[in-house]
């Protein structure tokens, strides 16, 4: 008896589950139309919809280019350059490369204008794709200026390989290299494409999707069949917030091994080895190759100066010239940064500033006092 009225409870809880499932489809739809944009309930439903599922939903409007997700962060020779110009109408020439803070940081350059600028930057941008970039690009046009940027959640993010793994709510479609140390220095495993029109060819073919999801099974630590592939359980809003949380728990299980805001960086693992390897050899190419090198640390908020202790005794060796936030900007200080979690606009400015002063004394500027300690 007893049993029988467990069943019976359990049973209308399914139905119920199963009723208000599908009341939420019913209500909040997801466009189909991808050039009609999701009101705030419909976005918030979809969160949880698998990688592939929320990528082909949105292929159309990314072949017509009008996808803000898949604007930018091509690693694409023909893309890099079109890079236009901006600032000043002479002098030197400053290429930034980096993630959102970069960009902010850019922009505030370029209003100064005291110099040339080129601004190649994404959202999300881990030291990988930076350096794929900068490996790239400065072949492709000549700087005076290189600067590299790194910021301290982005270290983690070096596990992964693309925005699509690495940034599961809203991924975005670039990729970039997975990077490790050898004997040699560091050995690159490019992706399967690195293109838009390589990404839609892929996104197309079943066989080459196919293809793709086995080399992120092997070189990206942020990938889960569970969160990337397609199948039934997009169709479920309880399955989806599901995925939302099981995805927070998946990726901090690979962070905290690390970075946490509690205990630093752990010096040991080898996504820190592989970027002080990427800053030694930034500065060795980009010296070889008669530009003058330039780091642009970012601390985030509450992170401590945890980057630039990691990096100092770096740079302090290779003598590189360097600039970290934490000086203007404590992290310690939510007044600094905007509700975005970046810095000001006013606090981008002094930050632009103080690297114009480094960059117009360089080769009185010892790596010390770039901090302005």
């Amino acid at each position: 008896m007893v049993l029988s009225k467990k069943i019976y409870i359990v049973f209308w809880i399914i139905v119920w589950l199963v009723v208000f499932d599908c009341c939420i489809n019913i209500l909040f739809p997801y466009p189909v139309d991808t050039e009609i944009l999701p009101n705030a309930f419909q976005e918030y439903f979809e969160y949880g919809r698998s990688v592939e599922g929320k990528i082909k939903r949105k292929l159309p409007s990314i072949e017509r280019q009008d996808a803000t997700q898949a604007k930018g962060g091509w690693l694409d020779t023909n893309r890099l350059k079109c890079i236009p110009i901006e600032g000043a109408d002479s002098g030197k020439l400053i290429t930034i490369y980096g993630m959102s803070h970069a960009n902010a940081f850019a922009q505030a350059m370029i209003k100064i204008a005291s110099y040339r600028i080129r601004n190649i930057t994404t959202g999300g941008a881990p030291p990988n794709w930076s350096y794929a970039a900068f490996q790239m690009d400065h072949k492709l046009v000549h700087s005076d200026v290189a600067v590299l940027s790194v910021m301290t959640i982005g270290v983690a993010d070096m596990l992964g390989t693309s925005g699509m793994t690495a940034f599961f709510e809203h991924p975005y479609t670039y990729t970039f290299p997975h990077y490790e140390i050898s004997d040699n220095g560091l050995t690159m495993e490019m992706p399967p494409f690195y293109t838009r029109d390589g990404f839609i060819s892929c996104f197309r073919d079943p066989v080459k999707l196919k293809r793709y999801t086995q080399w992120l099974s092997q070189n990206d630590a942020f990938y889960s069949e569970f969160l990337f592939k397609q199948g039934l359980t997009d169709y479920s809003v309880i399955v989806r917030a599901l995925k939302r949380v099981y995805f927070t728990t998946f990726v901090y299980s690979k962070t905290e091994k690390i970075y946490t805001i509690e205990k630093g960086f752990n010096e040991s693992c080898n996504e820190v080895n592989v970027l002080k390897r990427i800053i030694h050899e930034f500065a060795q190419t980009a010296r070889t190759n008669n530009i003058v090198p330039f780091i642009y640390i970012v601390n985030n908020q509450l992170c401590n100066d945890d980057m630039y202790q990691l990096l100092k005794p770096q740079l302090e060796a290779d003598k590189t010239p360097f600039l970290s936030t934490h000086i203007i900007c404590p992290p310690s200080n939510p007044a600094v940064y905007g509700s975005d979690g970046h810095f000001t606009i006013e606090k981008d400015h002094e930050l632009a500033l103080a690297a114009i002063k480094i960059i117009s004394g360089m080769d009185s500027v010892a790596p010390k006092q770039i901090i302005f300690e």
